[in-house]
């Protein structure tokens, strides 16, 4: 069963000719929410900095920058295929703007540790073939 909360294990791209990268860092951070219908999922960097305002809109380039490369959310309504092990999101929300209103697919499986692995298809960035794991236990 998909529905619940979820803690992040890991989260990596692996990238074709066998590069493997972890753009939140091998100790990041993340919760998965998932109800009937609707995802929510937050991905952290561990130690993320503070920024030197407590307002917000005062940030600097620098400080908004990092905070973007250190944190993903995103949500929306999805659709599950059993058949297929797949779950098909429809971004109603995404960090990354061009993703939003966009349709996403992801394959499920569950691992004999009884955690939930999530894998893209594979995607091209500038020529590059990859794809992004993500591994998720049951939170407590």
């Amino acid at each position: 069963m998909l529905q619940g909360v979820w803690e992040l294990i890991y989260s990596y791209i692996d990238r074709e000719g066998g590069e493997r990268t972890y753009p939140m860092g091998k100790d990041a951070g993340g919760r998965m929410i998932i109800t009937e219908d609707t995802i929510m999922v937050q991905l952290w960097a561990k130690g993320r900095k503070n920024f030197a305002s407590q307002n917000y809109y005062a940030a600097s380039d620098a400080e908004m920058a990092e905070a973007f490369q250190t944190y993903y959310a995103l949500c929306g309504r999805y659709t599950q295929s059993e058949l297929n092990k797949t779950i098909t999101v429809l971004m109603e929300g995404h960090l990354f703007p061009n993703w939003a209103r966009t349709e996403q697919t992801r394959t499920y499986e569950f691992t004999e540790e009884n955690s939930l692995r999530l894998t893209t298809p594979d995607f091209d960035i500038d020529g590059v073939q990859m794809h992004v794991v993500t591994s998720w236990r049951r939170a407590l």
